[in-house]
């Protein structure tokens, strides 16, 4: 039986997400479904903003960065208001399904949905990784790879200069990306909420591994923890070098998606595509124990957010 199946991408841009939506719509299309794409993210439902998606549409999209479907953090969305306006859009248009591809706060947004009697599967999607129902989230190892390819870079003209540096990472309140970058650049130290480190504890601890022969350091943070250019000035004023501080920003969202986030991006699709011929509803995709799944999202709880101890434990 042919069904309508809506797609959005919501809240901040992942690499990956153009892959995950081409091979959606591949798929779907070649099994007789009808494929609209809703542009950006929850606002686009509620303004009814929809666009018809083809094999022929998607061709040539699967490589780029971002999302062509466009996103939007709609706070409408977050109200009850815009909630049954969801509803009765999705009522009005005669919708089997919506996937919905980003992170926590589209994964909310799909549970009010879902509560609300409309049939919408998650595909966790955010460079933070944070999402707890999956191991990996798609756009999480492109951030990385092109977080610790910036570092590296930057490192070698600040090891010419005798200076250390100061770098922030993007990862909200998931130390993922802190973490994966400074172990996989050598870090001197990374500091992450978990760390619990004050301006003068960061020196002590620093002064050790300087000690211990660490001429050019670097200093991984994470985002919110800390102000790095007050860190970068205190550091060098009580140390006999000079320190940059860096905020690595956008860098880390932008760019072509990794092999690995293409291929995780292909294997939510299979397993959604498979769910919905299934006849289930109101399923998120995941990684457990390295195998892609669906899940139900009766398994979602109000705290949606991933724990990095699996990380922290690696870190000196």
């Amino acid at each position: 039986m042919s069904m309508k199946i809506g797609i959005l991408t919501s809240g901040g841009d992942a690499p990956g997400m153009n892959t995950c939506v081409a091979r959606l719509v591949t798929s779907l299309c070649r099994r007789g479904h009808k494929v609209v794409g809703i542009m950006f993210g929850y606002k686009g439902l509620l303004e009814e903003n929809f666009v018809p998606l083809t094999q022929e549409s998607v061709q040539n999209v699967s490589y780029l960065g971002g999302s062509f479907l466009k996103s939007y953090r709609c706070p409408e969305f977050k109200t009850e208001a815009g909630v049954k306006r969801g509803v009765k859009v999705f009522k009005k248009h005669k919708f089997d399904a919506i996937i919905a591809i980003g992170g926590d706060g589209t994964l909310k947004g799909v549970k009010e949905l879902n509560d609300a009697g409309v049939n919408v599967t998650f595909i966790p999607a955010t460079i933070d990784n944070d999402v707890m129902i999956s191991e990996k989230s798609l756009g999480f190892d492109t951030a990385i790879n092109n977080a610790v390819e910036a570092i590296d870079m930057i490192e070698q003209t600040m090891a010419t200069m005798d200076r250390g540096m100061v770098v922030e990472t993007m990862g909200r309140d998931c130390s993922d990306i802190a973490i994966s970058c400074g172990l996989a650049v050598g870090a001197t130290m990374i500091i992450t909420p978990e760390s619990d480190l004050n301006f003068e504890h960061i020196l002590q601890k620093l002064n050790k591994k300087m000690t211990a022969g660490d001429k050019t350091p670097i200093i991984i943070v994470q985002e919110h923890v800390l102000d790095i250019d007050s860190l970068a000035k205190y550091l060098e004023q009580n140390t006999k070098i000079e320190f940059r501080s860096i905020n690595l920003g956008y860098i880390q969202r932008g760019g072509a998606p990794t092999v690995a986030d293409r291929i995780l991006a292909i294997k939510f699709a299979k397993c959604v595509v498979d769910s919905l011929e299934r006849g289930e509803k109101n399923r998120c995709a995941s990684i457990l124990n390295d195998e892609a799944c669906v899940l139900s999202m009766k398994v979602i709880t109000k705290n949606a957010h991933k724990s990095s101890q699996y990380l922290v434990d690696f870190v000196d």
